[in-house]
């Protein structure tokens, strides 16, 4: 797959910029909106995402995915994080870990946010824009985040964003093309649940205001997270209907 650079000095949202590109006519596959200072970035719902202008890689990839059945459109989400996760991989010798739905963590910090918006048309996702902000050369944060880490932490040295942004491009692409193959989507499914932190561990989490502990058995086809309670009742929890207690 072929990718061309947008490289932009400042911009409110690169999946803004994107959408913005799609809704005008003038997207194209493989477009990557690439900005040095993010002044509007953010995750789902109300989240922000801290970047310290040049330091990060903070960009959005456009996809169009016809491909693949809009109920199986987590694989996208999929794709993306283990394509973060094998880079990651090829840089620092740590346990790298996928905190469900949208985050890649190092050990117990989060080093990488994924924000992905999908628009249909019909039975076909049309377009998938793959927001994505990796922490690379930041070793100061300001903002309430609660566990942000960069891979200078880890590398004790800055790595040249744009090399770094060509690495995560060609590992993307790659998945990308395998994702055609229907085969493909069963083992994506397992790397991801090898990765997937605190699978298969008991831990504190919190719905509709009430903390309870559960252990992760899964994720179904839709990208639901699956919980079995201290009770032995099985949940399924979508988008923002379940918190993780760090």
């Amino acid at each position: 797959m072929d990718f061309r650079i947008i490289h932009k000095e400042q911009l409110g949202s690169t999946n803004d910029h994107a959408l913005e590109r799609i809704a005008n006519g003038v997207a194209a596959e493989g477009d990557v909106i690439w900005t040095d200072e993010q002044t509007n970035g953010r995750g789902h719902g109300s989240n922000t995402w801290e970047s310290e202008r040049g330091k990060n890689l903070t960009f959005s990839v456009i996809l169009k995915p016809h491909f693949i059945d809009p109920s199986k459109q987590f694989v996208i989400n999929q794709m993306i994080s283990l394509s973060i996760v094998h880079l990651l991989e090829n840089h620092l010798e740590k346990r790298i870990m996928i905190k469900w739905p949208n985050d890649i963590y190092v050990e117990n910090e989060k080093v990488a946010g994924i924000l992905i918006q999908n628009i249909l048309s019909g039975n076909v996702i049309d377009y998938s824009v793959a927001g994505i902000g990796l922490n690379v050369n930041q070793e100061h944060f300001t903002s309430d985040a609660p566990n942000p880490v960069s891979m200078i932490r880890f590398t004790c040295t800055e790595m040249p964003l744009e090399e770094l942004l060509k690495e995560l491009l060609s590992i993307t692409g790659g998945m990308y093309e395998k994702l055609r193959m229907p085969a493909f989507h069963n083992e994506l499914h397992d790397i991801y649940i090898d990765h997937l932190f605190r699978y298969g561990e008991w831990a504190d989490y919190m719905a509709n205001g009430e903390v309870f502990r559960a252990m992760i058995t899964g994720i179904n086809t839709y990208g639901q997270l699956r919980l079995k309670t201290e009770k032995g009742e099985e949940k399924l929890f979508g988008f923002k209907e379940v918190e993780f207690v760090i």
